[in-house]
């Protein structure tokens, strides 16, 4: 059974990469939606709205990296 500092990283590392996948796929249907939009203030809504998204998920991946990563090195009882 691996050590706590090797199931760490390798929570970390696992976390990061579903992060990255979470947000390639938001991503990708921004695109689209964009490729869907006719207005330019429609766009820059679509705009606005991804980028207030992408900044609220990447808080609260944070979070949810940390709790999870803090889980591998606090000693259980």
């Amino acid at each position: 059974m691996p050590g706590a500092p090797t199931q760490f990283y390798f929570g970390l590392y696992r976390g990061t990469l579903d992060l990255a996948a979470r947000r390639l796929q938001a991503q990708a249907e921004y695109v689209k939606k964009l490729s869907e939009i006719d207005q330019p203030g429609d766009a820059m809504a679509a705009h606005s709205a991804f980028a207030r998204e992408t900044i609220e998920s990447w808080f609260e991946e944070g979070r949810r990296l940390f709790n999870e990563s803090r889980a591998f090195v606090t000693p259980s009882k």
